[in-house]
């Protein structure tokens, strides 16, 4: 009799702890009843739902686990294991246990935060179809719940239907202004429109919530870019390698940046920062090397393409890349084999077809560069009209050089 009163006032006072959101000293009540009871079963409930609350999801994880263990259809502890297993970042197993929750009691399936939890974790699967059905299922429930209305506008913006996402965020921000990840993801929808002044704004509006957002600062130097505000886009940009100084991205966005403010120097900086942090991505390789061909370095950019190659023996923008700089430095042959690999693994590229119809005309090869500039005609007839005077004059040149002529060979348009 003496251990029963003793585990009801437990209970009890854990209960009233708990209602009064004091968790901590819910916990020790709770704790103290389950020494007496091992396997009861709104205890072991109790206690994961306290630890759940205070966010110790692993914890929370086991009580409710031990609960399912006794009774295997309690439809609470599912849907609550499930939601801490989202959190947790098992998301298909939080997704199982939520809507086998959903299966055995479905008044489960109105509970707001077992629908954000289950879309939270079909968003992370990139199941986005589900995860929006979900949420707009939760927004219904809690029309003025300014996280439902979020997720739905992040959901759209998954979808990429950026004027719904944009429409649903902003009443996320109305409900809730000073979340600086709803002005965030306003953000991002406005850029999806190319409105890259309102975009700029919501970005600083984040920022200023947030000063220690590294994504923030990345999209409002994007945005500025995008307005060939290059100092501020530069300026927005340095902000997030100050925070993150070895993410290889906002390397790649300086390098970009610098490069359209044509401040070639300091683009190849940002580049071969980026090569160091990211060695084995063709596109760090692709960025240094585009910036050489700027600076008339073509050995180098020949190398850059190279590396680009080494890790993506398929990759036709290394292959172009190569060809030109072999192109430029008078190695036509090696240039037109680039070219031609490129063109059959891409071949609707008009200047990747000039660029080989030239290198053709300086070898003398005048039959296969008349196939390229027919094939050009077809894609570009303005660039193919420009390409065939040139491609003439590098046949002609080279007539002239067999024959010994300085003044070179006189020989009619081609006629392709």
């Amino acid at each position: 009799m003496l251990k029963f009163i003793k585990g009801e006032w437990f209970f009890v006072s854990g209960r009233l702890a708990a209602k009064a959101r004091r968790y901590e000293p819910a916990l020790r009540q709770f704790e103290r009843v389950l020494a007496l009871y091992p396997n009861h079963l709104s205890t072991l409930l109790y206690l994961g739902w306290c630890h759940q609350n205070l966010r110790q999801y692993q914890p929370a994880i086991a009580f409710f686990d031990r609960a399912l263990q006794i009774d295997s259809a309690c439809a609470y502890g599912h849907k609550s294991i499930g939601q801490c297993l989202v959190y947790s970042e098992r998301y298909q197993e939080g997704a199982n246990a939520i809507n086998r929750a959903f299966r055995l009691d479905p008044t489960y399936s109105k509970d707001a935060a077992s629908l954000k939890a289950l879309g939270y974790a079909y968003a992370c699967l990139g199941q986005v179809e589900l995860a929006y059905d979900t949420y707009l299922r939760a927004e219904r429930l809690c029309p003025n719940d300014a996280e439902a209305a979020y997720w739905v506008g992040r959901a759209l913006l998954l979808l990429e239907r950026f004027q719904d996402s944009e429409q649903q965020l902003r009443k996320a921000v109305a409900l809730d202004p000073d979340n600086a990840r709803t002005h965030h993801e306003l953000a991002c929808a406005l850029y999806g429109l190319s409105r890259w002044e309102e975009c700029a704004g919501e970005f600083m509006d984040a920022i200023k919530l947030n000063p220690e957002s590294y994504d923030a600062y990345i999209g409002l130097g994007k945005a500025y870019r995008e307005q060939a505000q290059y100092p501020q886009s530069i300026a927005a940009l340095k902000q997030a390698s100050s925070l993150r100084p070895d993410d290889p991205d906002v390397y790649l966005h300086l390098a970009v940046s610098y490069a359209d403010a044509r401040r070639w120097e300091e683009s190849l900086d940002a580049s071969k920062r980026l090569v160091q942090l990211r060695p084995n991505d063709e596109v760090s390789f692709l960025t240094l090397a585009g910036v050489y061909q700027e600076l008339g370095r073509f050995q180098e950019e020949a190398n850059a393409s190279k590396e680009a190659l080494r890790i993506n023996p398929n990759c036709c923008p290394a292959l172009e890349g190569l060809g030109y700089a072999y192109g430029a430095l008078d190695r036509f042959e090696e240039a037109a084999q680039a070219l031609e690999q490129a063109v059959s693994i891409n071949p609707n590229v008009a200047y990747t077809r000039a660029w080989l119809a030239q290198a053709y005309g300086e070898l003398g090869k005048r039959e296969a560069a008349f196939k390229e500039l027919a094939v050009l005609e077809a894609l570009d007839p303005n660039m193919a009209k420009e390409t065939a005077w040139r491609v003439q004059e590098k046949l002609a040149r080279r007539a002239s050089a067999i024959c010994g002529k300085e003044g070179g060979l006189q020989t009619e348009p081609l006629d392709y």
